[in-house]
């Protein structure tokens, strides 16, 4: 048995790495998808969630910087009562920056006149008392736009300075402060998040649809029905065609990782073990795969058909799995169907080691999901798997 399985594998790894749907499915896409998201997202803007409230006698200012803000189409920006629910919005992470105005002292300040070129300036056209306000930004320490709302409060300032020194020619009547709170969960930027689901939709992508090209291909020439004949049982095909697709995928994704890890320098957490998680997480992911492309193969016997139903299958799970955005942004409804989607606890499990460098046991019911799914696509294949 194992010499059957050991001989039919190297001839599929063959096959494989010859067939260039398989290799432009497995590592082209996915390293394209990688670069593209990584280099467009460090080069635009997101939009920033941001509250922001004011104390007595500040309504004035705060709905003026309100009316300016709304006009950036990179701000959503919403007006709360107090700093107690900003900074909850912030621990929970709702929103990127909270901007907090409380009146200040008032001060005297000198008012002056433009100076003509070759005329006399005058040296104090007169003295006016004018409020200061305090404006307190509270940033959320685990925003995945935490840089964007770093260079907004500078950009905020700078603009603030300028139009008042230009307009109204005195000194400026803001004092600033930042604080930065965490958020519950720790988040990381958008490329970060990205990556390992990207892993992910590698893993499902290559291995789905090689697998079917393959089951296919071999029923349309008769190769499958020779191998009926031959002493490679049922078990011996789908074994070797597993160990196939788990040794591919574990290069695909050692080939992902260095891409990411040296063009946009996003390195797994967790050193050796987390290297080691990441293997059984995709060892787990392959046989999901595996499976539910063997069972995709048994619908259909031509390669005209075979291929729309793979996509009718993968394609929701692309867009819902938490791929490329977070599930939690999902109504509640479709979220607790998204959340059993195979693709789903695959996603996860990646992310959690890949940037949190979680242990087995912190994402065992992503495990559990996936063990669960295996097993219900094992069964099915016994009972519907044919050689013709």
């Amino acid at each position: 048995m194992i010499k059957r399985i050991y001989s039919f594998t190297i001839a599929s790894l063959k096959m494989t790495f010859r067939n260039r749907f398989a290799l432009m499915m497995s590592f082209f896409f996915p390293i394209a998808l990688i670069l593209a998201f990584g280099f467009f997202n460090n080069s635009s803007a997101p939009k920033l969630n941001i509250d922001i409230l004011g104390s007595k006698n500040t309504s004035t200012i705060q709905n003026n910087i309100v009316t300016e803000l709304k006009k950036s189409g990179n701000v959503n920006i919403k007006k709360i009562s107090t700093l107690s629910y900003g900074k909850n919005k912030i621990k929970n992470n709702s929103i990127d920056l909270l901007m907090y105005i409380t009146p200040s002292a008032s001060s005297f300040s000198r008012i002056f006149t433009k100076c003509n070129v070759g005329k006399a300036c005058p040296q104090l056209v007169g003295i006016k008392s004018i409020p200061n306000y305090k404006i307190s930004f509270y940033v959320n320490k685990f925003s995945t736009n935490l840089t964007y709302a770093e260079l907004f409060i500078s950009g905020f300032k700078y603009n603030a300075l300028k139009s008042v020194v230009s307009v109204n020619h005195i000194s400026l009547p803001f004092t600033y402060s930042q604080t930065f709170l965490t958020s519950g969960k720790e988040e990381n930027s958008y490329i970060d998040f990205l990556i390992p689901g990207v892993l992910a939709l590698a893993l499902m992508q290559g291995i789905i649809f090689a697998v079917i090209n393959i089951i296919v291909n071999y029923k349309e020439l008769g190769v499958l029905r020779r191998l009926a004949v031959t002493p490679l049982t049922k078990s011996d095909f789908i074994a070797s065609l597993t160990i196939t697709r788990l040794i591919f995928g574990l290069i695909q994704i050692a080939i992902l990782i260095v891409i990411a890890a040296v063009f946009l320098n996003v390195i797994p957490v967790g050193g050796v073990f987390g290297f080691a998680n990441l293997t059984v997480v995709i060892i787990l992911g392959a046989l999901m795969f595996v499976t539910l492309a063997l069972i995709i193969s048994t619908i259909s016997n031509k390669t005209a058909t075979v291929f729309p139903i793979a996509n009718l299958i993968t394609l929701p799970m692309l867009f819902l799995s938490g791929i490329f955005f977070p599930v939690k942004n999902l109504p509640s409804w479709l979220r607790s169907i998204v959340n059993l989607l195979p693709l789903t606890y695959l996603a996860n499990a990646l992310r959690g080691i890949y940037d949190h460098g979680y242990s087995l046991l912190t994402i065992h019911n992503d495990l559990i999901g996936m063990a669960v799914w295996i097993i219900i696509f094992f069964l099915l294949n016994i009972l519907f798997f044919k050689w013709e």
